[in-house]
C-alpha cells in the first residue's frame, strides 16, 4: 500500500508542479506582450521626435534664409520698419522652446 501513497503523493507533487508551471509561464508571457507594446510605443514616439526634430530645424532654416534676405534688402534700402519686422521675426524663431515641445511630445512633461 505503500507504493500507492507513494505514487499518488508523488501524482500530486507532479501536477502541483505543472500547474505552477503553467502559472509562471502565462504570467511571463503577459510580461513579454506589456514589454513589446512599450518598446513598440517607444519606438513610435522615437519616429515623431526624430520627425519633428527634422522638421522643425528645416522650418527653422527657411524662415530664416527668408527673414535674413528681407532684412539685407532692408538694411539696403534703408527701410527701419522692414528690418524690425525682420528682426522681431528672427527673435520670435529662435525664441522656440524645442526642448520643451520635445518633453511634450516624448511624454515627459
Amino acid at each position: 500500500m505503500s507504493d500507492m501513497n507513494f505514487l499518488g503523493d508523488a501524482v500530486d507533487l507532479l501536477t502541483g508542479y505543472a500547474e505552477d508551471r503553467e502559472r509562471t509561464l502565462t504570467r511571463q508571457e503577459r510580461e513579454i506582450v506589456a514589454l513589446r507594446v512599450r518598446c513598440e510605443e517607444a519606438a513610435r514616439r522615437a519616429d515623431l521626435l526624430e520627425q519633428f526634430t527634422r522638421q522643425f530645424f528645416e522650418e527653422r532654416q527657411k524662415i530664416r534664409s527668408l527673414v535674413m534676405k528681407s532684412l539685407d534688402i532692408a538694411i539696403v534700402k534703408g527701410d527701419a520698419d522692414i528690418s524690425a519686422i525682420a528682426l522681431a521675426i528672427l527673435g520670435r524663431e529662435h525664441s522656440k522652446d524645442f526642448f520643451g515641445a520635445v518633453n511634450k511630445i516624448s511624454g515627459l512633461r
